[in-house]
């Protein structure tokens, strides 16, 4: 789905009640005027946004969207990653045992390198989906990878910017801000908005995540490696 509005964009597609997007058969379909962009991030053409927003069926999602500005100056939504309000906090239950007492984030990630040109193509739009967990016939947390009818041509020196999205778990500590630190990329620190972080930028990993009380003291770490 391309726009002239990035935003709009976002917006277009969590309103989408097209029957094979399925959002509205998983809950997922969004009240326009429910939505509110919490994050967002941009570099060289690429743009990652988080919104929260309830849905048809009254249940509250967080989204974030990976968009890419094509050639002609429009923009497509490429991947993203959503996730229900109430699961948001949720944490692999082993790691959970171990670190009760210290701050961890829950991560999802995605993105690819950004189009230097754009062709239309007469192929439908196509989208996979992974990581699925469903409850009462209705998604409760899940990865996304959209494919689109654009076929994208990229150079050899093309940075690859990816989004990674966190859900912060504070267990009674007050998280201000939560450093990213990736075994080849830049470091880079976000503020926790929502129980939330959002990062755009070239990253490989393992990541150590390092979390910073108001006062910018170092509360704990966490390694990311997927």
């Amino acid at each position: 789905m391309r726009t002239t509005d990035p935003k709009q964009g976002v917006i277009n597609t969590l309103t989408d009640s097209n029957p094979s997007m399925k959002r509205e058969e998983r809950g997922m379909l969004a009240k326009t005027e429910s939505i509110v962009f919490l994050k967002e991030k941009n570099y060289q053409n690429t743009y990652a946004y988080v919104v929260r927003y309830t849905s048809t069926t009254y249940q509250q999602w967080y989204d974030t969207s990976y968009v890419i500005q094509n050639a002609d100056g429009s923009f497509t939504i490429q991947s993203g990653a959503y996730c229900k309000a109430e699961d948001s906090s949720l944490a692999n239950k082993d790691l959970q045992m171990i670190r009760t007492y210290l701050p961890q984030i829950r991560i999802s990630a995605g993105g690819e390198k950004p189009a230097v040109e754009a062709i239309a193509q007469n192929e439908p739009m196509s989208e996979k989906i992974i990581q699925e967990t469903m409850e009462d016939n209705l998604a409760k947390h899940t990865l996304r990878i959209g494919s689109s009818s654009i076929k994208r041509v990229f150079p050899e020196n093309a940075p690859n910017y990816r989004f990674l999205v966190g859900y912060l778990t504070a267990n009674r500590h007050d998280v201000a801000s939560i450093r990213m630190i990736p075994r080849v990329g830049s470091v880079e620190e976000d503020e926790v908005e929502e129980n939330i972080v959002l990062f755009l930028s070239q990253f490989s990993p393992p990541i150590t995540f390092e979390f910073y009380g108001p006062s910018h003291t170092l509360i704990a770490t966490q390694i990311w490696n997927i």
